[in-house]
């Protein structure tokens, strides 16, 4: 009796297995089709906004790296670009773009010269 329990045991715990296995790779694809249409864009145009907004935030990185190393506050940043707290917040989250003025203020304020290099993409 108790080998016949234990073959039952058994076999309940292989289809709990190939039901949780089953259940995680729904779940898998379910990430990787929710992950790929972050990653679908409607126009080249829309697809190009997202790109510019990657190259802000990575950017807006660096200032905020520039800003803790100098223990420069926002409000300070903002007075000395002449703009406003809203606009620099703006800014970092790459709701609007930064502009070559805006980056050659930036370059005399924390006295430093940004380059750009490129990177082959995969």
């Amino acid at each position: 009796m108790s080998l016949i329990l234990k073959d039952i045991e058994s076999n309940s715990t292989n289809e709990n297995t190939d039901v949780e296995k089953a259940s995680l790779i729904k779940a898998q694809q379910a990430l990787h089709d929710y992950m790929q249409g972050l990653y679908a864009f409607s126009s080249e145009e829309e697809q190009v906004q997202f790109m510019a907004e990657r190259v802000q935030l990575r950017f807006m990185g660096v200032i905020n790296t520039l800003m803790e190393n100098r223990n420069i506050t926002s409000k300070q940043l903002a007075k000395e670009l002449k703009t406003s707290q809203g606009h620099l917040t703006q800014l970092f989250k790459a709701e609007r773009l930064i502009n070559i003025r805006l980056l050659a203020r930036l370059e005399n304020i924390f006295n430093v010269k940004f380059e750009l290099h490129y990177v082959e993409q995969e």
